[in-house]
């Protein structure tokens, strides 16, 4: 599929941003002080939002937040804190579970009322990064890839029947985190997000043609952690020993000195950046020879 057909699929989950939909969980979470002041902009600028509240049980307190899309790009932003133009959450959609782990919430809180500048230089309230949220169709794969594969950090799961969401880390000096999010809601889109992660591992397994060449269009769909210094043997092997034992169907390669590409079992990326003792000859950034077209090897 060409990007235009990607964006499509978004088109027909999100909408005029009016209801909920499942493809909305793939977003980047933030947390502010004055979430009034994104509304109103937002209202004045006539720009589309999805508002909705959850309850956190740890504090005993609903939060509020609005979802905006970027443009007609697939990125979406939900800013979350509370609200009193959105009517403390009254009549909006009730998420059956928190939209962010309870510890990173209070996290952010805490890092911004301490925080010695509250706008930015555009006026705007700062907001707190909290995490990067994917929607999954299977929770459980997901939690046991990062845990395995990655050895990643458990932060919390919370579940509510079949909605489930399970926070993560990949080390535990970390800050932001990674959501994988199960609604128990269908979908609008004209694709399942299974799918779509179907979808995107196929397009994977046939552009990556070998651990230091191959690309495609969604490639570069990924989060990244640095960690210089850090010898990232234990994750590559982490992950090829998973992908051994899954018939190779989480591809992964290598990109110029000290860069490792894994893509997960719903087909999203993680770059690793960090120092790779035996890491193999070529992998660079050549595209037109790396390919993201035709046959993808070329």
């Amino acid at each position: 599929m060409s990007m235009a057909s990607i964006e499509g699929i978004y088109d027909s989950a999100l909408g005029n941003m009016s209801t909920f939909d499942p493809y909305m969980n793939n977003n980047n979470g933030f947390y502010t002080s004055n979430l009034d002041r994104y509304v109103s902009v937002f209202n004045a600028a006539n720009v589309p939002y999805f508002a909705s509240t959850f309850f956190e049980p740890s504090e005993s307190k609903t939060y509020t937040s609005i979802l905006v899309r970027a443009g007609t790009s697939p990125i979406t932003f939900e800013i979350m804190g509370t609200s009193s133009l959105l009517g403390a959450g009254a009549g909006l959609y009730r998420h059956r579970v928190s939209r962010a782990s309870p510890g990173r919430l209070a996290r952010a809180k805490t890092v911004l009322d301490a925080a010695p500048r509250k706008l930015g230089t555009n006026g705007m309230p700062v907001l707190e990064f909290l995490h990067k949220s994917f929607a999954s169709s299977n929770v459980a794969r997901d939690t046991n890839y990062w845990l395995t594969a990655l050895s990643g950090q458990s932060v919390a799961n919370i579940s509510s029947g079949s909605a489930e969401t399970f926070a993560a880390k990949l080390l535990s000096s970390d800050e932001a985190e990674v959501l994988f999010v199960q609604s128990d809601q269908k979908t609008k889109a004209t694709m399942s997000v299974a799918d779509f992660e179907d979808y995107q591992v196929a397009l994977h397994m046939e552009c990556i043609a070998s651990e230091t060449q191959g690309f495609d269009r969604l490639a570069d769909s990924h989060i990244g952690h640095s960690m210089p210094g850090t010898d990232l043997t234990p994750w590559i092997e982490g992950v090829e020993a998973w992908s051994s034992a899954h018939h190779g169907r989480t591809p992964y390669r290598y990109f110029a000195k000290g860069l490792f590409y894994l893509y997960m079992p719903n087909g999203w990326g993680v770059q690793l950046s960090g120092t790779i003792p035996d890491q193999p000859s070529g992998g660079g950034y050549d595209f037109c020879n790396v390919g993201t077209t035709g046959s993808c090897s070329k």
